[in-house]
């Protein structure tokens, strides 16, 4: 998401003596927390903000989004970006802009749209820069098992993503087993006291940046689908448990039942270990049903996986018990017949 700022306040003599006015760029949810923030200076000091446009990506015109919902009940400005390069020179928004605010946008900026703020263009990235550059570095925080992760403001670069001046960042504790919409939550709190903070020493911090962080910069690339693919044999619960964490709202989690795709809608967080037996008489993608904790175990590479919601493509979400009754009961009538295991989906899908 973008915003256009048209004005801001020259209250700590930190900003020029412009009047105010802010370009929002956003994309996606982690937005709407800084956007009504902004709003919420608007609409009562004017402080910081006196006017305030939004720029969606194209993609958003026909989505529920909760951010855009936001800025058409408010009767903020909403445009939309053409294509990748956005407009034309001389053809966008007329403005005039003071300073961008970037937060989730997902599209390199063009210089000559960059030029249209005097007082610049600033991004609310959540992660401690260098560390996952890029479109999804929440999603790569969970991915990888992080302990902590963070939220960086920094300066909007020309013609690269994710290489300005970091103004200011701080540190976040990643909760264990936390789900990714309330790590965004989180960080999209975070992340609007830093904005709000940076506005408003805006100079001050521009003449006494972050210094580097010294690690190896990463990058945090965009999600497919591909990603959220299971391998039974493979993943073990923790690496499977993690995914759900990072992708069940987002491209979702999937596997293969009869050749048809099934997504894991819920998933329980109990770990069943393999017996000795079971590690000889089961093989991965095997499933059972227990009626006392109404789950369904799916076998991956180290223990069971349980699954209280799943859905066949196209289909209806069907419980863990009517997957068992539907589709286990009839494996069991046809007596000696090899088991049904659930299977990697294929390599064309992937």
């Amino acid at each position: 998401m973008r915003n256009f700022v048209r004005s801001l306040s020259t209250a700590n003599g930190n900003l020029p003596n412009l009047p105010g006015e802010y370009y929002f760029l956003e994309q996606n949810r982690f937005a709407v927390h800084p956007l009504k923030a902004l709003n919420e200076n608007k609409r009562t000091s004017g402080s910081v903000v006196k006017l305030i446009d939004v720029v969606c990506p194209p993609e958003r015109k026909k989505s529920d989004q909760g951010q855009q919902n936001f800025a058409q009940n408010t009767n903020i400005p909403i445009h939309y970006w053409h294509g990748k390069e956005g407009w034309e020179p001389n053809q966008g928004p007329s403005g005039p802009y003071d300073i961008a605010v970037v937060a989730s946008f997902g599209y390199l900026i063009p210089n000559y749209v960059l030029d249209m703020f005097p007082c610049g263009s600033i991004n609310i990235h959540p992660s401690l820069l260098p560390q996952w550059k890029g479109a999804a570095p929440m999603s790569h925080a969970i991915l990888s098992g992080a302990k902590e992760t963070g939220v960086s403001i920094v300066e909007v670069s020309r013609d690269r993503f994710d290489a300005g001046v970091s103004l200011l960042q701080e540190t976040y504790k990643i909760p264990e087993d936390i789900m990714y919409d309330d790590l965004s939550n989180q960080l999209a709190m975070l992340g609007t006291r830093m904005l709000m903070y940076t506005l408003e020493n805006l100079e001050t911090l521009r003449k006494n940046p972050v210094n580097p962080r010294q690690i190896k910069a990463s990058w945090a690339r965009r999600l497919t689908k591909e990603v959220g693919y299971i391998d039974w044999a493979c993943h073990t619960w923790s690496y499977i448990r993690r995914r759900w964490n990072a992708l069940s709202s987002r491209v979702g989690v999937k596997t293969s039942w009869e050749g048809k795709k099934v997504k894991l809608i819920n998933m329980s967080k109990e770990f069943l270990h393999l017996t000795l037996e079971e590690v000889i008489s089961t093989k991965p993608g095997e499933v059972k049903f227990d009626r006392d904790r109404d789950t369904l175990f799916i076998r991956c590479q180290d223990g069971w996986v349980g699954v209280t919601e799943l859905q066949f493509e196209a289909k209806t979400v069907i419980t863990g018990r009517d997957f068992a009754n539907s589709y286990l009961r009839l494996s069991s009538l046809q007596g000696s017949a090899p088991k049904k295991c659930f299977e990697n989906l294929p390599w064309k899908d992937r």
